[in-house]
């Protein structure tokens, strides 16, 4: 029994030091089972499970932060559901279990779950993060987008210069960091509120199917299982709770266990800047799904693990959705992982940063994914990746403003177009200048490296894009280094690519003529926040509230006009603020729409 104790002692030390598993979930839950067995009473028990350390004053918490008892399967789920039912048609919440770092913001103080009685003040990193001003209980998240952009991309690194692995262990890393707020000026990080989600369901509902749906609806954010509550408050809390967790709720883990498996060959991929590292690996079975290939995402990865064709590696499929390297040992007949020439073109690679890159800008894979990139941009949708590259390499197209030029003639001479697909390729192209778009938008069709849409967005929140246009073309940096949220670096790349770029520029602002407008900064606009889960996703109501005089944001405040939520939904952290700072409220109906 003592080496059971020590097992769970040295993974409860690695996860608190680490923010990361040191053996599945699964098998770290079947140790505490065996150590119930033996000696119910030990204190390891009865304490909650570790978390991850953060530097910080302690706060008191108001009323106990509890953990969740946990199942692995929808069986153990629904046999809970039955015990705890007063009758047949009982009712329940199901939520997901991010994971992240458990929070409380009370009274304008943000702090960590800690041991559930006492945690970490952390109230000086919300410049950092994403929230809103009212008192919940919510999950600090990074979204895996956010954490492709920034993290694996080198741009936010560890103090000591290496990479963060994963999202949570990020999240930990930046609070656990004094000096965060002082180098990053962006919000990466979420506070979710866990009133916000939820759908309700009975135990003979077919559960693993609303799962499988739900899954999508949070496949941006890393998640480790979902939870079920009784949704009648009142008599989930008269059901009590013990030391370590509720009665009223109960977490149904995802069953992440690793895999161990051997590092074959690494794929290279061209994309719009850089080239991206995929590992093949002998195959490995995750509950049905056969698991041939890992990403690498950059050098620092491979630097960090110092990994090498032939190595044995332990991956894992983070919610299902994502596999993953955890860790590594040394294999036999190692090689290097080493790229010399560019996959497409043949060109001498180079290294930036953490990534390899094909220097010739005349390399087709990285003309083609610009293209595909402004398509997305524009959201004109029904024209593929594929069809691009076939158009690219029979020269009709060299870049995106040339997909307007073409005719129906003109696709069918690509391969596999008949006359109803040309037609709805023209068809897509023009019903793009039928939509509203903004100068944020075209900006970001010249694919400046490291510069998107988002960011255009804040610049013309500042400046007029003609006005910004000029500056450009005088190369006035002092100028342009005034607006906020441009260094000296992207300043620099404006000022070199943009006057061989600005007749694209000019091109796309006859293409689409009156279609653009100032939505980026139109005053006129007034503001709504959606709260709540929508049947579709939030992004796709965007157009429909801008033909209505709204622009949609993100953040209830002072400032909001209007707050919408779906039917069924009556309380939220967001909701409770917009009460409070006196802001209407409407219910949204799809049949509205």
């Amino acid at each position: 029994m003592n080496e059971l104790i020590e097992k769970i002692k040295e993974a409860n030390k690695y996860y608190a030091e680490n923010g990361e598993n040191f053996v599945s979930d699964k098998l770290y839950h079947s140790w505490l089972n065996q150590l119930k067995e033996k000696d119910p009473t030990n204190p390891l028990l009865t304490s909650l499970q570790p978390t991850t350390k953060i530097k910080g004053e302690k706060i008191k918490h108001s009323s106990p932060m509890l953990s969740l008892d946990k199942v692995y399967s929808i069986d153990e789920l629904k046999k809970w559901m039955e015990k705890v039912s007063r009758k047949k048609d009982e009712k329940f919440i199901l939520m997901p279990k991010f994971d992240g770092i458990a929070g409380r913001l009370e009274n304008g103080i943000l702090s960590t779950r800690g041991d559930g009685d006492e945690g970490e003040n952390i109230t000086d990193k919300l410049p950092i993060i994403n929230h809103v001003d009212s008192d919940y209980d919510g999950e600090l998240l990074i979204r895996f987008s956010t954490f492709v952009e920034h993290f694996f991309s080198g741009k936010i690194k560890k103090r000591d210069g290496n990479l963060y692995k994963n999202p949570r262990n990020s999240v930990a890393g930046m609070l656990a960091n004094d000096d965060i707020t002082d180098t990053l000026k962006e919000r990466v990080i979420d506070f979710v509120s866990y009133s916000e989600w939820g759908k309700e369901i009975e135990s003979s509902s077919d559960i693993s199917m609303i799962i499988d749906n739900f899954k999508k609806e949070i496949s941006d954010y890393p998640f480790d299982g979902f939870v079920v509550k009784l949704k009648d408050e009142e008599y989930g809390k008269s059901l009590g709770f013990t030391s370590h967790h509720w009665k009223h709720s109960l977490a149904l883990k995802n069953d992440n266990e690793s895999r161990t498996s051997v590092l074959r060959d690494v794929e290279f991929s061209v994309a719009k800047e850089y080239i991206g590292m995929v590992g093949i690996i002998d195959p490995v079975d995750f509950n049905g799904a056969n698991i041939k290939r890992v990403s690498l995402h950059n050098l620092d990865i491979v630097k960090d693990f110092d990994l090498r064709i032939g190595d044995n590696v332990v991956i894992q499929r983070s919610g299902d959705v994502i596999p993953t390297l955890v860790s590594t040992t040394v294999g036999e007949n190692r090689e290097k992982i080493e790229l010399e020439n560019c996959p497409c073109c043949g060109t001498k690679v180079v290294i930036d940063g953490p990534f390899y890159k094909c220097p010739d800008e005349l390399c087709s894979a990285k003309i083609i994914n610009k293209i595909v990139y402004c398509l997305k941009t524009m959201k004109i949708k029904g024209i593929s990746e594929k069809t691009i590259e076939k158009l690219y390499l029979n020269k009709q197209i060299t870049n995106f403003t040339d997909l307007f030029k073409l005719t129906e003639n003109d696709l069918l001479n690509v391969d596999g177009y008949k006359e109803k697909s040309a037609k709805n390729f023209i068809d897509a192209l023009e019903n793009s200048k039928k939509r509203d778009v903004s100068h944020s938008q075209l900006f970001a069709c010249l694919n400046i490296s490291g510069i998107g849409e988002s960011l255009y967005k804040k610049i013309f929140n500042q400046v007029d894009p003609t006005d910004f246009s000029r500056l450009l073309e005088t190369g006035d940096s002092k100028e342009i280094e005034k607006i906020e949220n441009l260094g000296p670096e992207r300043v620099e790349l404006l000022i070199k690519n943009f006057p061989e770029r600005k007749n694209i520029l000019s091109t796309l602002m006859e293409i689409y003529g009156d279609s653009i407008k100032k939505i980026d900064d139109n005053p006129n606009l007034k503001t709504v926040c959606l709260s709540g889960k929508f049947p579709k996703n939030k992004k796709e109501y965007k157009e429909y509230f801008l033909e209505k005089g709204y622009e949609m944001v993100d953040k209830v405040n002072k400032d909001l006009d209007l707050l919408v939520i779906p039917e069924g939904v009556t309380s939220s952290g967001k909701i409770t603020k917009a009460k409070k700072l006196g802001i209407e409220i409407s219910v949204f109906k799809e049949s509205d729409k």
